[in-house]
């Protein structure tokens, strides 16, 4: 069982999301061609990778700063986001996988490890924090993934 703190959230679970962020980019990174360049294959736009790795550190940077601040002062609606997040983000490799036909690289740990940690984390939070806050941080996280994905399509110059 995981250890809980005073306010009755995990301890540990926030740490697991870093952790298979890490994994996450590496997958899509070295996957086969590499998701920098099967975006630019499948969207027509070139991506760099670069672009790529600035991107991911950044996020994967706010992530664990979004995590430390929320354990020492807990939000509601912060694990429902980050859960949010993930699973957009394993969803959309998987769609885009079904779509294209071809692999997207990210889409192993995105579904094996993203999907079922974020799914897992709505469900405890949803007990611990209610339905409100966990709305919320659904909402903050669909946000949060859609800035993401404009500012990565905003780097992506037209051929």
């Amino acid at each position: 069982m995981l250890e809980r703190e005073r306010s009755g959230a995990p301890v540990r679970l926030p740490w697991l999301f870093p952790l298979t962020y890490a994994l996450h980019i590496a997958e899509e990174f070295w996957g086969r061609e590499g998701f920098h360049r099967w975006i630019a294959r499948v969207s027509g736009r070139t991506a760099s990778p670069l672009v790529f790795w600035v991107l991911n550190v950044t996020c994967l940077a706010l992530m664990v700063l979004a995590i430390a601040a929320n354990a020492r002062r807990p939000r509601a609606w912060v694990l429902p986001a980050l859960a949010t997040v993930v699973i957009v983000n394993g969803a959309g490799h998987a769609l885009g996988t079904a779509i294209t036909g071809i692999y997207s690289p990210g889409l192993v740990t995105g579904t094996v490890l993203w999907i079922p940690l974020g799914v897992g984390t709505l469900v405890v939070e949803r007990r611990r924090v209610g339905a409100r806050a966990l709305g919320v941080g659904i909402v903050a996280g669909l946000l949060v993934h859609a800035a993401v994905v404009a500012v990565a399509a905003g780097t992506l110059p037209g051929r």
